[in-house]
């Protein structure tokens, strides 16, 4: 099990993307959460089984069909062993 810590930028508000982001981490079974932050990024953070963290991760490179993802930031932290995946 791994954790990490997601910082998207580009056009991620206002078009699903955390909607989306939802859909693929319970696809993945994987856990934790996904939020806009105040700075027009969204901010994600998620763990399990590295692998499908691994898919999860490329699936954030491209976002949603209406996001437009310019950058994403990726480090690993300590396991806060989230029970589900949600949306804040």
């Amino acid at each position: 099990m791994k954790h990490f810590k997601i910082i998207i930028l580009g056009h991620v508000h206002g078009v699903g993307f955390r909607y989306s982001t939802k859909r693929e981490a319970d696809k993945l079974n994987l856990k934790g959460f996904v939020k806009n932050n105040s700075d027009g990024t969204v901010q994600i953070e998620v763990e399990g089984v590295e692998k499908n963290l691994e898919q999860f991760i490329a699936w954030c490179k491209k976002g949603p069909n209406s996001a437009v993802v310019k950058h994403i930031k990726v480090t690993e932290d300590r396991l806060k062993e989230f029970s589900n995946f949600k949306i804040c």
